[in-house]
């Protein structure tokens, strides 16, 4: 995905009842602009929305657990399943990544049991996503 981040800012995009995500929230995005999550979420670290106006959601996992990592990828999955069905959000299409750094193996991609529409990057490739941001992979908690 082309994405060209001229902007980083805090942000909260769920609803805190029912943690789907809030239209008008949603709607308040802006392109070019990289949110992080202000406080707790239910599936993404990491929001933006595309040239196109996709909305991608970004979740960002510490863990090394191939089981934790496997939670972790359901959970976007069933998120995206949930929302992507619903045409209040006013984008043009729902996307999901997660970002394994500490999966050091592709074990997770070829995983069969997982049916999901969500991008899972691990290792060496997580880590060049992440840039930077790889030195505070120290502070995220094994979850």
């Amino acid at each position: 995905v082309q994405f060209e981040c001229q902007d980083v800012q805090p942000g909260y995009i769920f609803q805190a009842s029912s943690k789907g995500l809030d239209p008008s929230k949603v709607a308040a995005l802006q392109k070019a602009t990289l949110y992080y999550a202000e406080r707790n979420h239910p599936c993404a670290d990491i929001f933006f929305k595309d040239g196109t106006g996709a909305l991608y959601l970004v979740d960002v996992g510490g863990t090394s657990n191939i089981l934790k990592a496997r939670t972790k990828v359901q959970k976007l999955s069933d998120a995206l399943a949930q929302e992507g069905l619903r045409d209040d959000l006013g984008v043009r299409g729902l996307k999901g990544v997660v970002l394994l750094p500490n999966i050091m193996n592709s074990s997770l991609e070829e995983d069969e049991e997982t049916i999901t529409e969500v991008i899972r990057v691990t290792g060496a490739q997580a880590r060049d996503l992440l840039g930077g941001l790889v030195q505070l992979l120290a502070w995220l908690p094994d979850a």
